[in-house]
């Protein structure tokens, strides 16, 4: 007889794969988890104005005295593109941009994580308000836009708020300019390192067996 016969190898090749599947599994584990992570980290910088460290650029005097519930009512200026300068934004830019931000752990041909504003986890309108203030936006002063900023401008005159004249545009006045403010650039270089290493350390604790 001239050959050598493994015998069981069907068996082997099951646990094996059982093994890969369970190794997968792991990973998937370890990644929602730092993915978790991250998206709480990137809400409380983009609250606090400063992803990445770096701060927003400042909101207009408009964007700063505009209340939020105005802005969500039947002039909404989430077509303008400038949702993110209303109500508790007065304090600081994208307040509210921070609730929208989502994590996703996709496989495709390796596993990944995204964290920002994974468009398969949001509406496509966030998704575009998101892109808007990521990159900066123009947009054309409507008359609608006009006559309502005059009659806010009116109401801050009448308590002798200074920042009145802002909300009285000039007729030269055709377009207003969202300045870009970037979060995922900023964001992903302080923290891309300490992601894959906490990736790397949970994954090795599930294959210990650990619970994390």
């Amino acid at each position: 007889m001239l050959q050598a016969v493994i015998k069981g190898a069907d068996a082997v090749s099951k646990e094996i794969r059982r093994e890969f599947q369970q190794s997968e599994k792991d990973l998937n584990i370890a990644m929602r988890i730092e993915g978790f992570r991250l998206m709480k980290q990137m809400r409380s910088e983009i609250s606090h104005g400063r992803p990445g460290g770096v701060p927003f650029h400042p909101l207009s005097e408009i964007g700063r005295r505009t209340m939020a519930k105005r802005l969500q009512g039947d002039l909404s200026w989430k077509r303008y593109g400038m949702v993110g300068q209303a109500g508790a934004a007065k304090r600081r830019p994208l307040r509210r941009l921070a609730s929208a931000v989502r994590y996703a752990v996709r496989k495709k041909k390796d596993y990944e994580v995204a964290v920002g504003f994974p468009a398969e986890k949001l509406s496509k309108s966030w998704v575009r308000i998101a892109r808007r203030q990521q990159e900066g936006a123009s947009f054309s002063v409507s008359e609608e836009l006009r006559t309502w900023l005059r009659m806010k401008g009116a109401l801050l005159r009448k308590k002798g708020d200074p920042a009145a004249r802002y909300f009285f545009l000039k007729k030269s006045t055709g377009r207003f300019r969202t300045p870009a403010r970037p979060i995922l650039g900023p964001f992903w270089r302080v923290h891309r390192a300490e992601a894959w290493q906490n990736i790397r350390e949970n994954f090795r604790r599930k294959q210990r067996g650990e619970r994390i």
